[in-house]
């Protein structure tokens, strides 16, 4: 009831009777750090009561938001840019691209996808998707009181005992001597699972000695959050000559989100970089889903479906390509795959139903039909698209869930509803891209998302069974 009357409290909004608000500079190549700070123009600002250097950058500590805005702006900082300043989008791609060939390490293997496959139509290609941010409307946010060996935080966390831990770590405080309260979150997608916002705020109070809510503007979490792994696949298949798939192969190469957070010394794989594309519904006789880990220095987390925002794309994509190949119909070729039991094909029929798959279109339009399977529930969907000037808009798209049984059905067509919105932004619209070290987007005008007049009309069909509830 709160949320429908606007009384509900966010993380941006709280406020705790004495705090004082902070902002931080941060260095702009990711990783780098101060030497040394002039923060003499920034005492001179109304409203600011202290500076301090935190293990980020430098922080200024005001009596309202804005004073501490305006005294970040003001701070002259020598930083030391890092080994990384030099690294941009295009170094990064080049990286990615020269594993391409190599085998990688397994994640699955089914039949013999190593025979030789050279008597039959054999297809490859090679997919890309760029790092992307969360972009959520409620920046990053926490308030932080930290006294005599104990720290209290008030955050829009989605992982508030992951928040305890770092924290407790940061401040060589035991984790019984950190609480944490959650707010709601104002849009998060994954980027609150991670903590250093929390930190920061934690080190703050700690130095100065006050209780402290820290502010992240939109530039600050543009250039300084966490993002979803730049990637590239490469894919092969093979169709016999009745058209028949015969193989199927998918190399992903990317960061590894767990690699990078928590374990890059140790010699450990990596099998959540298949997600989406291992133990696929599909009935392909020989398979092959291997992984190759990239290590980055852009910071990588995980964003809303994690690897299923790559790798059925790539996928999907790719069987279009196999479909064509072999001369068959793209849903059919797909609905071929499948066993009658299935509850992906189940929803794969339903969404070419709904959409008038076979009913003719004008020149100029399309439609393209995908399906996939996440945390167990099955999705199936059709575009409707039209091409003009090389230009693609996305008229219509028709949606087919099967995700166990559903208790409100207003909630799942609204969280499909803005899904398929933020799927739009990602592909047509959304990249994040990396010069001298750091990252060139700041706000909603250079890291576009899909706006309320390009979002297509919306179809959306829930199937009615008593399967456990999907994610």
């Amino acid at each position: 009831p709160d949320k429908l009357y606007g009384k509900a409290k966010f993380g941006i909004d709280l406020v705790i009777p004495g705090m004082l608000y902070a902002a931080v500079q941060r260095c702009p190549s990711l990783g780098g750090t101060a030497k040394s700070f002039d923060d003499s123009q920034s005492r001179k600002i109304n409203g600011v009561v202290d500076i301090v250097k935190i293990s980020r950058g430098i922080a200024v500590i005001a009596n309202s938001t804005w004073s501490a805005f305006k005294g970040k702006d003001a701070l002259v900082v020598d930083w030391d840019l890092g080994p990384n300043s030099n690294v941009n989008s295009e170094m990064i791609r080049k990286n990615l691209e020269s594993h391409l060939n190599e085998t990688g390490d397994d994640i699955e293997v089914i039949g013999n996808p190593n025979s030789d496959f050279s008597n039959n139509k054999n297809i490859e290609a090679v997919y890309e998707v760029p790092f992307l941010a969360h972009a959520p409307m409620e920046p990053m946010t926490c308030i932080a009181d930290v006294k005599n060996g104990k720290a209290e935080l008030w955050a829009p966390s989605q992982n508030p005992q992951g928040l305890r831990i770092d924290v407790a770590k940061a401040l060589g405080f035991a984790e019984d001597d950190v609480t944490v309260h959650v707010a709601y979150a104002g849009g998060a997608f994954g980027r609150k699972l991670v903590s250093e916002y929390g930190i920061e705020a934690a080190e703050i109070s700690k130095a100065s000695g006050k209780i402290v809510k820290l502010t992240w503007t939109r530039e600050d979490d543009m250039k300084h959050g966490v993002f979803r792994p730049a990637s590239m696949h490469k894919l092969k298949g093979s169709v016999d000559k009745n058209g028949n798939p015969i193989l199927f192969s998918h190399h992903v190469i990317a960061e590894s989100i767990i690699a990078q957070r928590y374990y890059r010394a140790l010699p450990v794989k990596d099998s959540d970089l298949g997600e989406g594309t291992k133990n696929i519904s599909y009935k392909i006789p020989n398979i092959k889903i291997t992984g190759t880990i990239v290590p980055t220095h852009v910071p990588v987390s995980w964003y809303r479906s994690v690897y299923h925002t790559q790798n059925p794309f790539a996928l999907e994509s790719f069987l279009d390509e196999m479909a064509f190949a072999a001369n068959k119909d793209p849903f059919e070729f797909r609905k071929n795959m499948l066993l009658d039991d299935s509850r992906l094909k189940a929803v794969l029929i339903k969404a070419a139903k709904n959409s008038g798959w076979y009913n003719k279109l004008e020149p100029g339009k399309g439609r393209g039909i995908a399906c996939a399977e996440c945390y167990e529930s099955y999705i199936a969907q059709v575009a409707e698209v039209t091409v003009k000037n090389n230009k693609v808009k996305v008229d219509k798209v028709t949606c087919v869930i099967d995700c166990g049984i559903v208790i409100n059905p207003d909630s799942v067509e609204a969280q499909l509803e803005g899904a398929i919105g933020f799927a739009l932004s990602a592909v047509l619209k959304s990249k994040i891209t990396i010069n001298n070290g750091g990252v060139v987007e700041s706000n909603y005008d250079d890291y576009e998302i899909l706006t309320l007049d390009e979002m297509p009309k919306v179809e959306i069909e829930i199937m009615k069974n008593t399967y456990k509830v999907g994610g």
